[in-house]
């Protein structure tokens, strides 16, 4: 009985340790994919804009950079759109894919990585 006891005790001791680490994982991740979300909205609204296809290589990187700055995101800018994003042009359109990695520092140098990949073809 006394065993039981203890295996008891211990049960609720590891069920706090696990609920803590899910909920410091989770404020780690959540900013991430709200980012990941805000840019899959405006990679939407831009193949959803009319007459996009007919706009320059450079006017879709006007586009998209002020488009992410509304929406307050910092991660794609002038300095690294080229190697962030990739605007390809087809006969009936053109493709814009953005894809990057993200990195949270958990603890030491352990860190969570999200990846993010989104290709929207326009017509």
């Amino acid at each position: 009985m006394n065993i039981r006891k203890r295996q008891h005790g211990s049960t609720i001791v590891v069920a706090i340790i696990v609920i803590t680490i899910s909920v410091w994982l989770s404020f780690k991740l959540v900013p991430i994919y709200l980012q990941n979300g805000a840019v899959s909205s405006v990679l939407d609204n831009i193949r959803q804009e009319v007459d996009v296809s007919k706009k320059s290589n450079a006017d879709l990187q006007q586009l998209l950079l002020s488009r992410l700055g509304f929406e307050k995101i910092d991660r794609i800018n002038q300095s690294n759109f080229a190697e962030l994003v990739k605007i390809e042009r087809t006969v009936e359109g053109f493709s814009m894919t953005v894809q990057y990695d993200t990195r949270s520092k958990l603890v030491a140098n352990i860190s969570l990585v999200v990846d993010y990949k989104k290709t929207i073809k326009v017509p």
